[in-house]
């Protein structure tokens, strides 16, 4: 099979195409006409060669002012996994959190998959956004107990909520 440089295919060392995928913050800021902070994620990724749908999945990972290390956060319609149409070419996820508290840093964890005809995976893949940093204080802002249903931490504190949809 030959694929030109500009395929959205690349080359592993096996010789083996491996999958072009992206995994970025499109937006990191003041949440519009709502309480906090918001954060967007899109996951995009190109169909392989006898995948008949792709699939991704998006978690939430906040580190919090002082650690060191991030640690999933429960956000209502995050954490399972969303398919694309049948035989689609390219697959763009969208995922919106809002509420997000400091101060701390947020990413998504995004998983890929790649599906054959009944289900089975051909391949599967994981990237990490870049960083979305929280401040302590968002000046104007206070918190809305009823605007939007609230994810919970490791600790169990409000932390999220979710919008997401597939592009």
């Amino acid at each position: 099979m030959f694929l030109p440089a500009s395929d959205p295919l690349i080359h592993s060392s096996l010789g083996a195409p491996a999958p072009a995928l992206s995994a970025r913050v499109l937006r990191c800021g003041k949440a519009a006409g709502a309480s906090g902070w918001s954060a967007t994620f899109l996951g995009q990724m190109y169909a392989l060669e006898g995948a008949q749908r792709m699939a991704m999945r998006v978690t939430l990972e906040e580190r919090q002012a002082g650690s060191r290390t991030f640690t999933p956060v429960y956000a209502p319609g995050l954490g399972g996994w969303h398919p694309s149409a049948p035989s689609v070419r390219v697959f763009r996820y969208l995922a919106q959190v809002t509420s997000l508290t400091g101060p701390a840093d947020y990413r998504a964890l995004i998983d890929f998959r790649w599906l054959a005809l009944g289900g089975r995976v051909l391949r599967a893949a994981r990237r990490r956004t870049p960083e979305c940093a929280v401040p302590a204080a968002v000046a104007g802002t206070r918190r809305s107990r009823a605007a939007l249903p609230r994810a919970r931490s490791a600790r169990g504190r409000a932390r999220a909520a979710l919008r997401a949809r597939a592009l």
